[in-house]
């Protein structure tokens, strides 16, 4: 059965805020994938930028994904990502051809007040939906301790210069909608 989840521009954020900058990458069995992209001093060209200049990666660093976000006013984000963290919603994916495109719920979300102030459904491209399903299929072969992966998160993301790190190796990247 689908959840049914109620978004809107300027209306409050169903999900968990964060606390400052960040971002959220989640894909469970019942939904489609959603990024959540938290800022705490939003502008207006930040927010135009989200509307029309995303950019996606993947890459992997110790059997965790990361789904890698940026645009022109914003320097790559990296979302960790485990299905391991789903339980027994992890997505089941019905591709239907290699040439099929995964859609992708985008927020931008003012984290001070949980507040949505952009969103936008955004496609990636064939080879980078291929890619994801491998990465997860993969990952689901692979059991993974829930402890054990949120103490390699948080020993991940204290590294410096991370994203650079994650995109000199991913394995895959494009522009919303190529």
């Amino acid at each position: 059965m689908k959840t049914s989840i109620s978004l809107a521009v300027e209306q409050p954020c169903p999900y968990p805020p964060l606390n400052g900058d960040g971002c959220t990458f989640d894909w469970a069995s019942d939904l489609s994938p959603l990024l959540r992209i938290y800022l705490a001093n939003l502008i207006q060209t930040e927010i135009e930028d989200f509307k029309h200049t995303l950019e996606f990666a993947i890459s992997e660093k110790e059997n965790i994904i990361f789904f890698l976000v940026k645009t022109a006013s914003l320097d790559w984000s990296a979302c960790p990502y485990s299905v391991h963290l789903l339980g027994n919603k992890a997505p089941v994916v019905n591709i239907k051809s290699q040439e099929s495109r995964l859609s992708i719920t985008c927020l931008l979300i003012e984290s001070r007040s949980n507040v949505i102030k952009a969103m936008k459904l955004a496609t990636i491209s064939p080879a980078l939906t291929n890619t994801l399903i491998a990465m997860v299929e993969q990952q689901k072969r692979i059991h993974e301790d829930k402890k054990l992966y949120h103490q390699k998160v948080d020993q991940l993301c204290n590294q410096p210069n991370l994203e650079t790190v994650l995109i000199e190796k991913c394995v895959g990247a494009c522009r919303a909608g190529d």
